[in-house]
């Protein structure tokens, strides 16, 4: 590991198929967001502007990702609210390797709200968005809960289907779930997601879910990490894949004498940046080694899977206020 450097991008660039890193981070103007884009030719030590991908008059256009499918292209998805009463899941798509964007899609629109979208490409070359659901649950009687929601393309239709359940609480009990990021490894699809522990006050833990079927069906959920003293929570996870090596990364505020309370908003968090590694196709995965903590203000990590097995690490530094990468 190095020391880490600011960078303009956040949590969901990408390596493309060109070799080029692509990123994007949002920017908030007058009640305007703006979507600004960055390629890296040296493996994200350095990054040029690419310029503007989408601007809206909302005051949100957040948790942004990027896709490089074989059969479905160039992709960015991300959340268009306007709260209250206004969320909804957003996909562009580019023609020209990121120079130009237009709209590609809606997967979801809703009165509660819908969070964190991921966009995956099958094993079998479907095209898959994930995402966090408040208003699913509430039209089946489970107002207040979140599950984590999915929904395939339908390439001859040109429309989004059905959503199936990723991931949520048995019976009752409550369900916080998403932020899902999906690998795989041969057939087997891996989904890691922020989630919180039924038991009142609910701090945040790291959970997992497998599918066998390409996405149509999923486990039930398993525990990945949850901190040793709770309340301390576990928060905002990231997968990523590097040869036969599965690598998690999350923020935990286990380090600090007084726990936060769920619900914080994430710039008052005192997370540091934690990884563990699976070494058998996410069975079992080692005890978590921080990886940066700083002034224990970070969040929103991402990883970038790199040649040659190296990894790099993206996160929010809420203490100098930088966007920051780097090499695991």
């Amino acid at each position: 590991m190095e020391t880490p450097w600011q960078v303009p991008v956040t949590r969901g660039a990408i390596r493309l198929r060109d070799g080029r890193l692509l990123g994007a981070r949002t920017e908030h103007q007058k009640g305007t967001s703006s979507v600004l884009t960055s390629e890296s030719r040296d493996s994200g030590r350095t990054w040029k502007s690419l310029g503007i991908l989408t601007q809206a008059d909302v005051p949100d256009l957040g948790d942004g990702m990027f896709l490089d499918a074989k059969r479905h292209g160039l992709l960015y998805v991300c959340r268009k609210n306007r709260p209250p009463d206004s969320f909804a899941i957003t996909v562009f798509q580019s023609r020209d390797g990121a120079r130009t964007w237009t709209s590609h899609s809606t997967p979801g629109s809703a009165t509660r709200g819908l969070w964190a979208p991921f966009l995956f490409e099958t094993p079998r070359g479907r095209l898959l968005c994930v995402y966090d659901d408040e208003e699913t649950p509430a039209q089946n009687g489970f107002p207040g809960h979140q599950w984590l929601m999915g929904r395939f393309w339908n390439e001859k239709q040109k429309a989004w289907g059905e959503p199936v359940t990723i991931s949520r609480a048995e019976g009752n009990k409550l369900a916080r779930d998403g932020m899902g990021t999906v690998i795989s490894v041969g057939k087997k699809l891996i989904c890691v997601l922020e989630s919180v522990s039924t038991e009142p006050p609910h701090p945040g833990v790291i959970r997992f879910v497998t599918s066998d079927d390409d996405g149509a069906t999923w486990s039930q959920r398993k525990m990945l990490y949850q901190c040793e003293k709770l309340p301390h929570m576990a928060l905002s996870p990231f997968l990523t894949r590097s040869g036969k090596l599965i690598y998690c990364i999350f923020g935990t505020d286990e380090a600090q004498e007084i726990p936060d309370k769920p619900g914080t908003p994430a710039p008052k968090l005192h997370l540091d940046i934690k990884i563990s590694i699976s070494s058998d196709t996410g069975q079992t995965w080692s005890t978590p080694k921080t990886l940066y903590s700083g002034g224990h203000r970070n969040y929103l990590p991402g990883l970038i899977a790199l040649p040659q097995n190296k990894i790099m690490a993206l996160w929010i530094d809420f203490n100098q206020d930088k966007l920051q990468g780097m090499y695991l």
